[in-house]
């Protein structure tokens, strides 16, 4: 079963990117990780779709 695991790192990145959104749109910030974090789910049921990279 393939699994998605976010590092330390990518979360952090995360969070930055959360909060320099957060400064113009509190809901477009949430919105921007939602998004995200559900079209990364995708990898669960595609691992290989981008292969080359």
């Amino acid at each position: 079963m393939v699994e998605l695991v976010w590092s330390p790192r990518s979360l952090k990145d995360l969070e930055i990117i959360y909060e320099y959104i957060k400064q113009d749109s509190i809901e477009q910030a949430r919105r921007f990780v939602n998004e995200l974090i559900y079209e990364s789910s995708t990898l669960i049921d595609f691992p290989y779709i981008n292969p080359e990279h």
